[in-house]
């Protein structure tokens, strides 16, 4: 069968071969290994199972030998053993400068020169040999050198021929020993250190400023093979945390920071504290990390970079002299650096009163201690003096000085001294007169009252003047000394400019204004337009500089025209265009206007009112005051059953001095109360339906029964309508009854009794009666008649409308001998058919009935 042999270990130790014909007799059997120019047994030789597996223990080797079997004298044939290929475990690692590498294992065998040890860099292609190999625990340690290198790299080795698997060995991690402090703008950041790998070597170097996001830096190097690298950083401030990355190999983090400030200049504050601008360096860009401390580590305010990196400006307290200063910069503090306060300066001197008084500095560094502060000032073309030391104040700090000055005129000059440092010399003057309040006067000219200060107390030196041809106001007077002044103009209009001038010097211009002018009365205009009066007062004597604006029903602004004195100043009269209802209207005299007053055009008026049909229709009312405005007119009347309706579809028309308004109403009957509304004005009358007529009823039948009237304005409502009738024969007023309208307003029906003859009909519609007019009852028609007996006799006689009573009715007919009556007129049948009697005759004759 087949055979196998089992690999020992490079120690040595026991073997396992499988094969057959191997006998039971181990005392018997011989194994021989021969190769590599050596010959060997192996010992301690046993038959585990009969015939076909046996064992035995190998000396210690390595690579491969020829095995035969001998037993008992017979050689099996030869097969190859092989000792077990190497393992490596584990690699010592070393510095990126290359060096001795320890390899740890098994089956590396026991001689050196059997064994060599291969390796590649960083992913390259060519293998590289690691030199010296040396044993230095036969069969597991050895020791080679590899060159330099980085990162981590598979290495394996051969030992007699046979290979290993593919371990891997490192080179040392970085470790950063030193750090530059690169400027806050950014730059060069240079690391000293160890394993930095060679010149070649693409490095990463990551940092963290201030325990930020996690930053490269950009273009590392490697400046000196294995110790020193470098990179740029970005700008920033503060503490850097920094470390490097060698082929996937990270180093320790190392500490530094970006450079310390330092200040080299600075501006002068003013004493009054304020902003200071420090230049220097490295003040990074974010002032939120930025601190400035002065004096006994007083914080300065409103830290602000002007530059970044190289400028910051602050604001310091208030102090003066020599102050010591630093910048702290995210953590890292510049050494002190000193700065001065400014020497005082004047901008503003007030002018005290005529009457003498404080005077107010106002400027820079005037200090906070008014104790080391001193005024002078030359008045009246004296000398310099010192002004009173007692009423030297502070009223603002560094800024605002005063003093009390002498009474006094004109222009002088002032400066001021601060612990010894002078300002500018600077000129004040007194103050001049000031306009406060100026009383208003009539129109008709008045006294005015001129409120104010600086008025002085001698008359001579006072004048008034307004206007633009600077009239003098006259009689001037003081009211109170200084304070107050009164005097006279002359009859205007208006607004006009007034200015006060005392000794030389002259006062801004306020205002005096004339009294706006006040509407009284408006009278009421026609709505066709009309003249209005309007009175009032103030209103100037200037027809010229009078506007009169008014405000129409349709909102639009318009001027009153054709302006007419009555009375000049209080009564005035114009023209107004059409219009409705009350409208604002108010003046205007030169320029100032008058409160708003109103005109109410006069209310509407009725003079004559048409009658419409009962079918309804056009109404016209004819009267004044309605205007042409169809929008702002509205015509509400009551109908019969007291419901309110709107005329519709109003339109007006106007022939001075009369409106004509027409407007539709729906059917009615009879009188309805109308209000007319113009623009909120109303008057009130009524129109009346027109009055039924009747053109034509018909003939009822003679037993009575429905008659038909035909005409106009019967009206739609039957229970509006009293229909009677009187007939001829007994003049006796009866009722129609049941009183139908079959077509609205023109045609009806009603019932009469039973009659004949003739009589008359007339129609009461509410309370509206009609004309009178005829009817007869049906005519009698005869259809047909008997033949009488020659001899004479009866004759019956056939038609309609005989009535039922016998008594009327009389039957006439021609003879020979003229028109005889037939006798014994008897109703045969009611209404339809007659008996009487003829004398004899013969042939044809003519016959008619009479009824009534």
């Amino acid at each position: 069968g087949g055979v196998a042999i089992t690999r020992p270990p490079t120690t040595g130790g026991p073997v396992t071969i499988y094969g057959s014909n191997f006998g039971t007799d181990a005392s018997r059997v011989y194994v021989t290994f021969s190769g590599q120019n050596v010959k060997f047994n192996c010992t301690d030789v046993e038959i585990s199972s009969g015939h076909s597996i046996l064992t035995c223990n190998i000396a210690p080797g390595s690579g491969s030998y020829q095995t035969v079997v001998n037993i008992n004298g017979f050689n099996s044939a030869a097969h190859t053993l092989w000792y077990q290929p190497p393992v490596i475990v584990n690699v010592t690692s070393v510095a990126t400068n290359g060096g001795v590498i320890t390899i740890s294992g098994r089956n590396y065998g026991f001689n050196a020169t059997l064994i060599n040890v291969w390796y590649t860099l960083n992913g390259g292609i060519t293998n590289l040999s690691c030199s010296t190999p040396a044993l230095v625990t036969p069969h597991f340690n050895m020791t080679c050198s590899v060159g330099p290198g980085v990162g981590v790299n598979p290495i394996w080795m051969y030992v007699n021929g046979q290979v290993s698997n593919v371990g891997s060995f490192s080179y040392l991690n970085p470790v950063i020993t030193m750090a530059s402090t690169p400027p806050t703008y950014g730059g060069i950041l240079a690391l000293e250190g160890l394993n930095f790998g060679p010149l070649s070597t693409v490095n990463q170097i990551s940092y963290s400023v201030n325990n930020g996001p996690i930053r490269n830096c950009t273009g590392p190097v490697v400046t000196v093979a294995h110790s020193n690298s470098e990179c740029t950083v970005v700008p920033g401030t503060g503490r850097i945390r920094v470390w490097m990355t060698v082929a996937g190999l990270l180093s320790n983090i190392y500490n530094t920071t970006y450079a310390i400030p330092t200040i080299t200049s600075s501006t002068t504050p003013s004493t009054t504290g304020g902003s200071i601008t420090l230049t220097g360096n490295n003040y990074g860009s974010d002032v939120s990390v930025v601190t400035v401390d002065h004096g006994s580590s007083i914080p300065c305010t409103l830290v602000s970079i002007l530059t970044s990196h190289t400028v910051v400006s602050c604001n310091v307290t208030a102090g003066t002299g020599s102050v010591p200063i630093i910048i702290t910069v995210d953590g890292l503090s510049s050494i002190p650096y000193y700065f001065n306060y400014s020497s005082p300066f004047i901008t503003d001197v007030s002018s005290p009163l005529t009457q003498g008084g404080p005077i107010t500095l106002s400027g820079t560094n005037f200090g906070a201690d008014f104790s080391v502060i001193s005024i002078y000032y030359l008045a009246n073309g004296g000398t310099f003096g010192l002004c009173n030391l007692a009423s030297t104040a502070l009223l603002t700090p560094h800024a605002v000085a005063t003093c009390i000055v002498d009474p006094g005129t004109g222009y002088g000059q002032i400066y001021i001294s601060v612990n010894g440092l002078v300002s500018n010399i600077v000129p004040f003057h007194y103050a001049a007169p000031i306009i406060t309040t100026v009383s208003r006067p009539r129109t008709t000219g008045d006294q005015i009252t001129i409120s104010g200060d600086n008025y002085g107390s001698d008359l001579s030196k006072v004048g008034v003047f307004y206007g633009s041809q600077q009239i003098n106001c006259t009689i001037v007077n003081y009211y109170n000394l200084h304070t107050t002044l009164t005097c006279t103009v002359a009859p205007g209009t208006g607004t006009h400019p007034i200015w006060v001038s005392v000794d030389g010097l002259t006062s801004l211009p306020n205002t005096m204004m004339y009294l706006a002018p006040v509407i009284d009365t408006v009278s009421n205009p026609k709505t066709f337009g009309d003249t209005v009066t309007i009175t009032g007062t103030d209103f100037g004597t200037s027809i010229n500089l009078i506007y009169i604006t008014y405000v129409t029903a349709a909102g639009v602004y318009a001027n009153c025209t054709n302006l007419a004195w009555q009375t000049a100043g209080t009564i005035i009269t114009c023209t107004v265009g059409a219009g409705t209802g009350t409208v604002p209207i108010w003046m205007n005299v030169d320029g100032l206007d008058s409160p708003m007053s109103t005109m109410t055009y006069a209310a509407p008026t009725v003079g004559t009112v048409s009658s419409p049909p009962t079918t309804g229709g056009p109404l016209s009312i004819v009267g004044e005051s309605y205007g042409t405005d169809n929008s702002v007119i509205q015509a509400v009347y009551t109908n019969i059953y007291g419901l309110s309706k709107n005329c519709t579809q109003i339109s007006v028309s106007f022939s001075n001095p009369l409106y004509t308004l027409v407007c539709n109403v729906e059917p009615g009957v009879g009188s309805a109360p109308i209000t007319i509304t113009v623009n909120g004005q109303t008057t009130s009358t009524s129109f009346t339906y027109l009055g039924p007529q009747i053109s034509y009823p018909t003939s009822p039948s003679l037993l009575g029964g429905p008659i038909t009237l035909t005409g106009t304005n019967f009206g739609f409502d039957s229970s509006l309508i009293l229909v009677e009738y009187a007939l001829d024969s007994d003049n006796v007023n009866r009722t129609c009854t049941v009183v139908t309208v079959r077509s609205n307003h023109i045609v009806l029906d009603c019932q009469v009794i039973p009659g004949t003859g003739r009589g008359t009909i007339w129609m009461t519609v509410h309370t509206l009666v009609s004309n009178v007019v005829p009817f007869n009852y049906g005519l009698p028609n005869i259809n047909d008649v008997s033949h009488p007996s020659t001899r004479g006799g009866p004759v019956t006689i056939y038609g309609s409308n005989y009535g039922d009573d016998e008594e009327v009715i009389k039957v006439y007919y021609l003879t020979d001998f003229g028109v005889m009556e037939c006798k014994n007129v008897s109703l045969f049948t009611s209404d339809r058919v007659i008996t009487c009697d003829v004398i004899k005759g013969t042939g044809t004759s003519s016959l008619w009935v009479v009824v009534s």
